[in-house]
């Protein structure tokens, strides 16, 4: 497409059921869309097919593509670097883990709610559409299997 050669990499289960984000070689650029909310909350439609795991493994998948001089546009935030992407990853794993926790226990959504165990995440990552008690509720029924 007007001289650039484009590669489209599917990325399963990760936002919804079907994303995917383009590469343009010849520029060193990647279109995220969707999978990239860069220092922030990321969306992870579970009732569309998205789960925390697939989010984590196209983020993973986009910094394995890139390099230090790869220009990351984000579908949501600043343009984006793989320190950027990086930390995503980190927050997600660490976040889910400890919600992992919480229902392994036995406890309830609202229950989990009530012990904010996000909060010191919130000053970094919470913003106006997914603040850090959906991202509570995200990796609950994410875990869970359960639908919002």
């Amino acid at each position: 497409m007007n001289g650039q050669s484009i590669e489209l990499y599917h990325t399963p289960n990760a936002h919804t059921n079907s994303d995917l984000f383009v590469v343009f070689k010849e520029g060193n650029i990647i279109h995220g869309g969707d999978l990239v909310f860069n220092r922030r909350f990321p969306f992870i439609d579970i009732d569309n097919g998205g789960s925390v795991a697939g989010y984590i493994a196209g983020i993973k998948k986009i910094i394995e593509v890139a390099n230090e001089e790869t220009k990351i546009i984000s579908g949501h935030g600043p343009i984006a670097t793989l320190g950027d992407l990086a930390a995503s990853v980190a927050m997600l794993s660490e976040t889910h883990k400890l919600i992992k926790v919480l229902v392994d226990q036995g406890l309830s959504l609202e229950a989990i709610k009530a012990l904010n165990p996000l909060n010191s995440y919130t000053k970094k990552w919470d913003w106006a559409f997914i603040t850090t008690e959906r991202m509570v509720t995200t990796h609950y029924y994410d875990i869970t299997g359960l639908l919002e």
